[in-house]
């Protein structure tokens, strides 16, 4: 914290900060909170799909089977996504 304050940066993502995790919402749905983003639905959606890949909680189940969330599978060509 003592970083960023010296930068005059805005932390994200870790413990106590307003882009941060708030109870089962991620740091990106905060952002597109604060950002008031939250009016496209593209963006509310990745925010979902992130939450499911970076939280162990089950909010939503887009994410699971992401490498993040558990799964070891890593697919890098859309013919084995499913």
């Amino acid at each position: 914290m003592a970083e960023a304050k010296r930068l005059d940066a805005t932390p994200y993502d870790v413990k106590d900060v307003e882009l941060g995790h708030h109870g089962k919402e991620c740091s990106l749905e905060a952002i597109l909170k604060k950002c008031q983003l939250t009016g496209d639905p593209a963006l509310v959606l990745l925010g979902r799909i992130v939450n499911g890949a970076d939280t162990d909680n089950t909010l939503y189940a887009l994410g699971a089977g992401t490498p993040a969330g558990g799964s070891e599978r890593r697919c890098y060509d859309h013919r084995c996504a499913k």
